[in-house]
């Protein structure tokens, strides 16, 4: 009696859980689209790019990613060490580190320690980048705006092309979306859970990609300010974001003083000093030809990036013209308006990144779209 009863509660267990999704189908559409977005770039990066993409970053970051596996930061220099380094390495004669922060070959280290490869992360990545996107839909349009938004992020082909390469942009995508959807959540509940959240996460994007960071985010500091000026009682979760964006921010000044010696350089900076923000002579490493940086070359690089914006968005033209209809039609929510307002941060900050004109001039476009506003995304 008592064997029967038992076999019966293991049969009920999972024939509940099926009768459950058969009355929620969208939780079988998400499960899905979760699904899909982890499987599809590890199949894209195994049989398109099986030997990488034609964008050397990649290499940095799987070489960054076997060092982080192994437990070490950086390599240590020996008699060959003159003669031949990795690309866009720097050896300072006492140790040969990476230009890029660790944050994303961190994370590629995970699907290296647990599964033996990196491609693991790209799947992980591509899941918790559609997930993160749903929720946000959720937060500000309700169940059928996640759901689709999370269609529409799938079925991108810019979100699925950059998902399966080894590039930081994605990372750094999913750490902008983290960081807004705890945002929204502290505006709408004043959780200092969600405040500290949000501040963690844009702290950690800061150590990722500080620019990308800066230019996210600047549209709800002053929103934040704003709140704060209007309820005294967000104070102290407003100091909570704070709080959790400085512990990250320091952890990342002293990553600096570890490989350079000095909290305030940046890695990339040691490797090459003119790259760097602002207009000028500017190139990737020493032995790079010089860039002439100029506001007017930022411009036209701009203007070509949003062309092929157009292109790389979902829904491409379709979709801007959803947007542009929406934008006529109906009144802007708050936090529409602070979407917008990234919008116009990401566009007009990149502007004076002299990438964005590199980018044009080695026609990356054609392949992975205008890379440096790949965060438009999110908005």
């Amino acid at each position: 009696m008592g064997e029967a009863g038992g076999e019966t509660a293991v049969i009920a267990g999972p024939r509940r859980l099926v009768l459950s999704l058969r009355a929620r189908p969208a939780w079988l559409l998400i499960a899905f689209l979760v699904g899909f977005a982890f499987a599809v770039p590890i199949l894209i990066s195994a049989f398109i790019f099986p030997v990488l993409s034609n964008n050397p970053d990649e290499t940095v970051y799987l070489v960054q990613a076997k060092l982080l596996a192994q437990g070490r930061l950086f390599m240590e220099p020996n008699q060959y060490s003159e003669f031949f380094s990795p690309f866009f390495f720097f050896n300072d004669g006492d140790k040969i580190f990476s230009k890029y922060s660790p944050v994303h070959a961190a994370i590629l280290a995970i699907g290296e320690m647990v599964a033996g490869s990196p491609r693991l992360s790209l799947g992980l990545l591509g899941a918790a980048n559609l997930a993160v996107i749903w929720l946000l839909g959720r937060e500000l349009y309700g169940r059928r705006g996640g759901l689709i938004a999370a269609v529409v992020l799938a079925f991108s082909a810019w979100f699925l092309i950059h998902s399966s390469t080894y590039l930081s942009y994605t990372s750094s995508l999913l750490f902008n979306a983290l960081f807004l959807l705890a945002f929204l959540k502290w505006q709408r509940t004043n959780r200092p859970a969600w405040a500290l959240g949000a501040g963690l996460a844009i702290g950690i994007e800061f150590f990722a990609r500080p620019y990308s960071a800066i230019l996210f985010s600047a549209p709800f500091a002053v929103w934040a300010l704003i709140l704060v000026a209007r309820d005294h009682q967000r104070i102290m979760p407003l100091a909570a974001m704070v709080a959790g964006a400085t512990s990250i921010i320091a952890l990342a000044l002293a990553y600096n003083t570890v490989i350079t010696g000095n909290p305030l350089l940046f890695p990339f900076q040691a490797l090459e000093p003119l790259d760097t923000l602002g207009f000028g002579a500017r190139r990737t490493h020493p032995l790079a030809p010089l860039f002439d940086f100029t506001p007017e070359t930022g411009v036209r690089a701009t203007v070509t990036g949003l062309r092929s914006l157009g292109m790389s968005l979902p829904g491409g033209a379709l979709g801007a013209l959803f947007i542009a209809l929406r934008l006529y039609f109906a009144p802007l929510r708050r936090g529409e308006i602070a979407l917008l307002a990234v919008i116009g941060s990401v566009v007009v900050g990149n502007v004076f990144f002299w990438g964005t004109a590199h980018l044009v001039t080695l026609g990356a476009h054609d392949i992975f779209g205008p890379f440096y506003h790949f965060d438009l995304l999110v908005p």
